[in-house]
């Protein structure tokens, strides 16, 4: 069974963080990944977006770690 690391692996080996710098996927350390795919005519995800950090900061209070990647779909 492979983990999600070696899933993103297989995309390469760097990720772009919000920053604009890159970091290695097997430097990252969470427990749970979101995939959060979005696009800029999709009204829906206008709407959900402004809810996100929230969410993500409820569940990294609990002792969870929560990393989020955003899949632009435009």
């Amino acid at each position: 069974m492979s983990t999600i690391i070696d899933y993103l692996s297989s995309f390469g080996s760097l990720i772009d963080n919000k920053s604009g710098k890159e970091g290695a996927v097997r430097d990252f350390q969470y427990k749970y990944l979101g995939l959060y795919f979005t696009a800029t005519w999709c009204s829906y995800c206008v709407q959900i977006v402004n809810k996100l950090p929230a969410m993500i900061d409820r569940v990294n209070k609990k002792g969870e770690f929560l990393k989020l990647l955003t899949l632009r779909l435009d």
